[in-house]
């Protein structure tokens, strides 16, 4: 069976939601054939999708990763008050935040690149080892929220990048390796997470942008990305009006 197999309520051609319930239904032999025993169904799903399909690589992957996990620590940074207090600055930062959970019970998050002062952005990426740590935190804080039992994807995250204000200032190689090494940490510890990337209010030179990051990307993440000069309403097709701001089409007033 094809690892590809998913579900998605609507005819238009964005998928808007996985249907993970069932695919650990239909592929309940090749998941169970993954090691460790003890990972979690969802987490063999996503390392058996991101293999293709292939058992035993999904299995190296998956130990590949909780080795990294242990190695890099990432339970006790997750305890640690002082790291949790930098990842908050780091919103500020970064210009992102949580906004809850979509109506198919993902999380969201928003982050307004286009308002970023880069010269900040850039001084803190240059302790890659730190701009990393605050990365993985965030990463965690979204697959760690809790989701409704009966969400089909139990997995799956929206992102939204609003990109009003983007310039030629975001143009710098050095920013875009520098978020090349996070993509790269999340293909290979983070894999199958994300569900959609929307790229709203994106200037014409957002192309030039794209074709920085885009080698950086795993093909799998970057066919998610739907790009619009504007706010598009597939947007709230996709998330629904709740948990999104009155500028990203919501009804959510703060």
């Amino acid at each position: 069976n094809s690892p590809d197999a998913s579900s998605s309520p609507s005819s238009n051609s964005v998928q808007y939601v996985l249907n993970r319930s069932a695919l650990k239904k239909i592929h309940l032999n090749e998941l169970f054939q993954i090691k460790p025993a003890n990972a979690s169904t969802s987490e063999k799903l996503a390392f058996w999708r991101a293999s293709k399909g292939d058992v035993s690589v999904a299995t190296r992957r998956l130990n590949e990763t909780n080795h990294w996990r242990t190695q890099f620590g990432i339970d006790k940074i997750l305890s640690d008050p002082s790291w949790l207090q930098k990842e908050r600055d780091c919103r500020y930062l970064l210009k992102y935040d949580f906004l809850g959970l979509d109506q198919f019970g993902r999380p969201v998050m928003v982050e307004r690149v286009g308002a970023w002062n880069v010269d900040d952005v850039l001084t803190s990426a240059s302790s890659e080892d730190d701009f990393l740590t605050l990365h993985c935190i965030a990463c965690e804080t979204m697959l760690r929220m809790d989701r409704p039992k009966d969400a089909l994807d139990d997995r799956g995250q929206v992102i939204i990048m609003d990109c009003q204000g983007l310039s030629l200032w975001h143009l710098k190689p050095r920013l875009a390796r520098a978020f090349g090494r996070l993509s790269t940490n999340d293909t290979a510890y983070y894999p199958d997470t994300l569900a959609h990337i929307f790229v709203v209010n994106a200037p014409m030179i957002f192309s030039a942008l794209a074709s920085l990051i885009q080698p950086f990307m795993d093909p799998d993440t970057y066919s998610k990305v739907h790009v619009s000069s504007r706010v598009p309403k597939i947007l709230t097709d996709v998330v629904g009006v709740d948990c999104l701001p009155v500028c990203l089409g919501g009804k959510r007033e703060n």
